[in-house]
């Protein structure tokens, strides 16, 4: 039994009349007398005496009916409840991200945000994407910027870039050029995360489509681990070019994008459909997304200048 199948007794009971409560419900009337019947199958019971003039309510009906009109008083009182506190101001938000959507992100969130809400106390958890998208079905986390590999059927995802990936070197030797064919991939020494998940799939499928075999000088699942090191001079790695923008800029590091074939990933934000989100915490999420998105543009454009200079 469900509130659907309640609303659809109760107008029945009301009006005395499938013919009526169907036109009143907006369905057809073979539609309403199946709702109806399954409810009686379900409950086994007969709830309607039907009569040449409509339906009238059997001694089980006329004791459903008075628990239906209390179950749905209680939802609505329920759901006004809940629209009245989605207009209550969000005070505080926790934001899950992974070590990547971190370091290129969370100083321009905190920015925007303190700018909407001065007062809003912001709280970010870092971890791997299939770690955020545990806490976030747990609720530990209110929404998670992550890389989408098979996103939980119970969590909503709105995608917000579409990332290619680069080969990041540090600066001061022989320059990159512009873009590499992954094949180039197979002759340098490489720099990779370890974990079986998130950056490390990506970049073991292309390499299968490309019939080319990585050397993994080392692995390491930190991302500022990996960076320490590409500045080491102990190889290269791999990784969006918009998570190393500070040290391009810095002339400490520099990117080629790879192609034949080209790697992405997604970034999307992520919510749990397991929880009211309120219209407030909606609009952060917004909030989020547009900073996200313009961070991303912003990177790209500082790019393309760079490259229009120097070539």
């Amino acid at each position: 039994m469900h509130s659907r199948q309640l609303e659809y007794f109760k107008k029945v009971s009301e009006l005395g009349s499938l013919s009526q409560a169907a036109l009143s419900l907006g369905i057809t009337q073979p539609a309403l007398s199946k709702h109806i019947h399954d409810l009686e199958s379900e409950l086994h019971v007969r709830l309607f005496h039907r009569t040449g003039r409509g339906v009238r309510l059997t001694p089980d009906g006329e004791n459903l009916h008075e628990h239906a009109i209390a179950v749905l008083d209680l939802m609505a009182l329920a759901k006004d409840q809940a629209l009245q506190a989605g207009n209550a101001p969000v005070d505080s938000i926790v934001i899950g991200v992974t070590p990547t959507v971190g370091r290129m992100a969370v100083v321009p969130l905190t920015k925007v945000l303190l700018a909407h809400s001065p007062d809003i106390a912001i709280h970010f958890v870092e971890g791997f994407s299939v770690n955020l998208l545990e806490w976030l079905t747990a609720g530990r986390l209110d929404l998670a910027l992550l890389y989408d590999s098979g996103v939980a059927s119970r969590l909503h995802a709105e995608d917000l870039l579409n990332e290619r990936l680069h080969l990041i070197g540090r600066a001061g030797g022989q320059p990159l050029p512009e873009e590499v064919p992954f094949s180039r991939l197979a002759n340098e020494r490489l720099i990779l995360p370890g974990a079986p998940y998130g950056l490390r799939p990506l970049i073991n499928d292309a390499a299968q489509k490309a019939g080319v075999e990585l050397k993994a000088t080392v692995e390491a699942d930190g991302f500022g681990s990996l960076i320490d090191l590409v500045l080491g001079g102990y190889g290269m790695t791999i990784l969006p070019a918009t998570v190393v923008q500070r040290e391009i800029e810095a002339g400490q590091l520099q990117a080629a994008l790879i192609h034949s074939p080209e790697v992405r990933r997604k970034m999307v934000l992520a919510t749990a459909t397991n929880r009211v989100q309120s219209r407030n915490l909606s609009q952060v999420a917004k909030i989020v997304k547009s900073a996200i998105r313009q961070l991303s543009d912003a990177a790209g454009s500082k790019r393309s200048s760079k490259l229009a200079l120097t070539g």
